[in-house]
């Protein structure tokens, strides 16, 4: 059974601002299906400025008293809408009731890592950071510094870096990743404690087994280049000219 939902329609703008930018919305209405899954149009309650980039959702039942459970999987993001697929995971049944729909619209130039979005704030500047100063810029965005838990997440990340920042002459350019490098153990921790990528270090010097050297630096090479890349130690007080490099939870 399809649902008519009210959709609001307006003219889009160019955004012309690299930041991350996140609202919230929430929405009830009557969902019916005879099936455990159901595929549905979300419509936006306001005007946007331009499309989302990504949206994450979730669904309950209105009536907070009922048993009712759903996984919800996006399935496209349009200009006045989002289609979803609701599916029951209490039951393999369908249902009869009202539900509430909540949403966070995520709109920038950003890639979807590990379920965080990861996004340059500035694509044209580097600039003399530590890496507590790197990590506060990213915490006034509420985000965090960009770890990195495997090849495939390094690769992401330093692709996405690659193909958007803005080199102009610099063969390469830095910035601080969130975990750090024990050189007693040669170990990388995240800062969850997790074990992280410690591969692609830079060629022959790195990483250094001095102690003190327990931050990491992740260098980019330009994309005509193929040295001058990978990641290196240092002082995590030191400064460094540094790119900036944020982290936000999805949820």
């Amino acid at each position: 059974m399809k649902h008519l939902l009210i959709f609001v329609y307006c003219t889009l703008n160019v955004v012309l601002s690299n930041e991350l930018m996140i609202s919230k919305e929430s929405q009830q209405f009557h969902s019916y299906s005879t099936k455990s899954s159901l595929k549905t149009k979300i419509g936006y309650k306001k005007c946007l400025s331009s499309v989302p980039s990504y949206v994450y959702a979730t669904v309950k039942a209105t009536e907070s008293s009922l048993p009712h459970t759903f996984n919800v999987t996006v399935l496209g993001v349009k200009e006045s809408y989002f289609e979803v697929e609701l599916k029951r995971t209490d039951v393999s049944e369908g249902w009869n009731m009202f539900v509430t729909v909540d949403w966070k619209m995520y709109t920038g130039d950003f890639i979807v890592v590990n379920n965080k979005a990861i996004w340059l704030p500035d694509v044209f500047t580097v600039t003399d950071l530590n890496r507590e100063n790197a990590t506060m810029d990213c915490y006034k965005r509420e985000g965090q510094l960009v770890e990195v838990a495997d090849k495939r997440s390094f690769t992401m990340v330093y692709d996405y870096v690659r193909n958007k920042f803005q080199f102009g002459k610099q063969e390469f350019v830095d910035f601080w990743l969130g975990s750090s490098y024990n050189p007693r153990t040669s170990q990388v921790l995240q800062s969850n404690g997790e074990p992280g990528y410690n591969e692609g270090w830079y060629p022959d010097d790195f990483p250094k087994q001095k102690p003190g050297l327990t931050g990491i630096i992740l260098r980019v090479a330009a994309p005509d280049l193929t040295r001058n890349h990978g990641m290196g130690n240092l002082v995590p007080d030191s400064l460094h000219t540094v790119i900036k490099l944020c982290a936000l939870e999805i949820n």
